[in-house]
């Protein structure tokens, strides 16, 4: 990967660099910069993910060692106070800039009117057939509807129709424009 992908990559996580080159992350709920060392910023792509990895882990324990809810939500709870602790422990040691403003916003629906419109058609086919799919599966297994995993494949079903669906404005608007 070649280092403005990667700078990309990182910006699209919330992470900027600014005028002195440095990697700040912008935290939306407090209108901060957060100064980022090169050194830590693997370790902060974990942290974006601070909510979602242990109710991944929670959901993996009760698929595999089939344990109970309250006993799979405690081990949740428990994975996020300890990835929130960490993640602010973190945070003092940083440098915080207050009322920071990002000067590059990332902007996904620029990015993808920039691309080939049969690329955005084709990205957008794709989601909607992913979506499509993943909600007959649901009726193929004909299991109980309302199990978490169901709940779970319906998530990322929206998730794909909103992909879509975005994909396809972007193309309508590209049209509109021309």
């Amino acid at each position: 990967m070649q280092k403005h992908e990667r700078d990309q990559n990182l910006r699209y996580q919330g992470i900027y660099k600014d005028k002195h080159n440095r990697y700040i992350y912008f935290d939306k709920k407090n209108q901060a910069g957060i100064v980022i060392p090169q050194e830590d910023l693997r370790r902060w792509q974990l942290y974006k993910s601070r909510f979602l990895i242990p109710l991944l882990a929670a959901y993996l324990a009760h698929q595999i060692f089939t344990l109970s809810i309250p006993v799979v939500l405690v081990i949740g709870i428990a994975l996020m106070a300890f990835m929130e602790y960490s993640y602010r422990k973190t945070i003092a040691q940083y440098v915080i800039i207050n009322d920071y403003q990002p000067e590059n916003q990332y902007n996904f629906r620029q990015e993808l009117q920039q691309k080939d419109s049969w690329k955005v058609a084709f990205r957008a086919i794709l989601f909607l057939i992913l979506a499509i799919l993943l909600l007959v599966s649901i009726f193929i297994d004909q299991r109980d509807l309302m199990t978490i995993e169901n709940g779970i494949i319906v998530v990322c079903a929206l998730f794909c129709f909103y992909n879509a669906l975005v994909s396809f404005r972007v193309i309508i608007n590209a049209k509109k424009e021309k």
